[in-house]
């Protein structure tokens, strides 16, 4: 049996209530203005209503309702997201996530430099077995710089020493060196992002 939509007193036809939505708010341009999670506010045009639009700040999606010229849900509104003090910012949160990553590939890596002990050298395993239990515990985007230098002098060494006896090891040093640097980007933005 089908539900009655026009009985109320069908248990099968309820459908909870959704608070009305609120005016939408617009710049000089008529582009909605939008606010994200992370505090950032920022506007989008109205061909991207019924879409999720990446916040500049931090990436994270911010839906668009189906009418944006005439609405818009709370969530987005400007001066209407109050996050919870005690929950993480999703940059943390991001941030988090990227040393977890890193963490998981450190423990792996060193873990394959002490069981190939002869064709990798297991004192860098210990090293970098040690770094990648630290990754889990320090939750700081300074890490990020760490990282840097470690793959900085990683790259120095596999180019200096396998530059003329393997020249696969010298790209892969030089890779080492531009992964390095990109490192260090990843801690200025992270770093830009939580101290907002």
């Amino acid at each position: 049996m089908e539900p009655d939509p026009t009985n109320p007193h069908d248990p099968d036809s309820y459908r909870p209530s959704t608070p009305p939505p609120l005016p939408a708010r617009f710049d000089e341009h008529g582009h909605v203005i939008l606010k994200c999670l992370c505090g950032h506010n920022f506007t989008t045009a109205e061909y991207y209503a019924d879409h999720e639009v990446p916040c500049p700040a931090c990436g994270i999606a911010v839906d668009i309702p189906p009418d944006a010229g005439g609405s818009v849900f709370p969530t987005v509104l400007e001066d209407e997201v109050t996050p919870d003090p005690k929950a993480p910012s999703p940059a943390r949160e991001l941030m988090e996530a990227e040393l977890r990553k890193w963490g998981v590939g450190l423990l792996v890596i060193g873990g394959l430099s002490i069981a190939l002990s002869g064709f990798l050298d297991p004192i860098w395993g210990g090293g970098l077995i040690i770094l990648g239990i630290l990754s889990f515990l320090i939750r700081h985007c300074g890490m990020f710089i760490v990282f840097g230098c470690l793959l900085i002098l990683a790259g120095i060494m596999n180019f200096a020493l396998g530059g003329v006896k393997s020249p696969g090891w010298a790209a892969f040093g030089v890779i080492q060196l531009i992964w390095g640097v990109q490192e260090f980007r990843r801690f200025a933005k992270f770093n830009e992002m939580l101290n907002k």
